[in-house]
């Protein structure tokens, strides 16, 4: 193979410069030895190195290692707090179901039908609002508060009246405190989650027979009641963040996920069973409550207290508030209109 030739234009260029990208060095710049030649930045540069590898070896000693480490979780704790601690339960409506039980008295005094009207409920089978004329029905309680239930017409006149009267018996086992802020109660079919919140308890019949069925639908009811009637006035209050600090950990996993929203319902129900229902309790359950939130039970100690001046309901436990406000937690985005089943 013949040789190949090397141009000479090419020939007589100099050699390509090669440029260290180590300790800050540029191209036709220095490496902290301003104006040396060569010979002695490449010299400079094995001291830094030496100097740097040195510096690593210190700090790689175990007692290093120990000092930096702490001084790392020191820092982590200042930045984040304290890590809360874990749940002791998933979920406290379903913390007991003898918390309350059917058997347990009801303030329903009375449940009078008030013909039909057109209302807007929220229906969770859609995931927004309705519009129907639905069956309505003025339910009164001893305590003095009324409540207009709102059945769904898709249910005939007499299963209207029916379940109106089961579920207006039902949310009459809950204390007055907890009912101050119901203004509305919405009645569906369907395997759907209760709501609460909108001066109101949203309920759908198919989730309701399971949590009846269970055991449970009156600690449900009392979640829903918390929302509606306890949530504006004290869910982000001072005091209430101040036990939630205090106490350092939630008492449930759903509080945990959602503090802002469900801490407060989700520490009324244990708060409830231990305060006024300790006879219910197991002995275990009773004491990991009481160790898990002990300033959120003194903060519902003290509210029950001051709200002992607008009443007492007249069946156990003696709570009691009757002048709440209310808050608005879903806006209308569209209506959407249920076929009307006459009976």
């Amino acid at each position: 193979m013949p040789r190949r030739e090397v141009p000479a234009d090419a020939r007589a260029k100099p050699p390509r410069a090669r440029w260290s990208v180590h300790f800050g060095c540029v191209p036709g710049g220095t490496c902290g030895t301003n104006g040396r030649k060569i010979g002695r930045r490449r010299r400079a540069i094995s001291e830094d190195f030496a100097r740097c590898t040195a510096k690593t070896a210190k700090w790689l000693q175990p007692r290093a290692l120990i000092a930096t480490f702490r001084a790392l979780l020191w820092l982590a704790s200042v930045s984040v707090g304290p890590v809360a601690a874990a749940p002791p339960y998933k979920g406290t409506v379903f913390l007991d179901p003898n918390i309350l039980t059917q058997s347990d008295p009801t303030a329903l005094r009375s449940l009078t039908p008030r013909g039909r009207g057109d209302r807007m409920m929220f229906d969770r089978r859609v995931n927004g609002w309705i519009t129907a004329r639905a069956y309505l029905f003025d339910a009164q309680f001893d305590d003095g508060l009324d409540i207009e239930i709102q059945v769904n017409p898709e249910f005939s006149a007499a299963a209207a009246v029916a379940e109106a009267s089961k579920y207006a018996e039902s949310i009459g086992r809950l204390p007055t405190l907890l009912r101050a802020g119901v203004e509305t109660v919405w009645l569906h079919r369907g395997r759907k989650l209760f709501g609460g919140g909108n001066k109101n308890i949203l309920i759908h019949l198919q989730m309701a027979e399971e949590y009846m069925r269970d055991g449970f639908l009156e600690e449900a009811l009392m979640h829903e009641g918390v929302h509606s009637s306890l949530d504006p006035q004290h869910r982000r209050s001072p005091g209430w963040r101040a036990a939630q600090a205090a106490d350092g950990k939630y008492i449930s996993e759903y509080a945990l996920d959602h503090p802002d929203r469900e801490d407060l319902a989700e520490s009324f129900v244990p708060y409830f069973a231990v305060r006024h229902r300790v006879d219910r309790l197991p002995k275990a359950m009773r004491e990991t409550i009481l160790k898990a939130i002990p300033n959120r039970i003194a903060y519902f100690d003290s509210l029950t207290r001051e709200t002992l001046a607008f009443g007492v309901w007249r069946t156990p436990p003696p709570i009691s508030l009757r002048s709440v406000r209310s808050i608005r937690f879903w806006e209308p985005a569209r209506a959407v209109h249920v076929r009307e089943v006459e009976p």
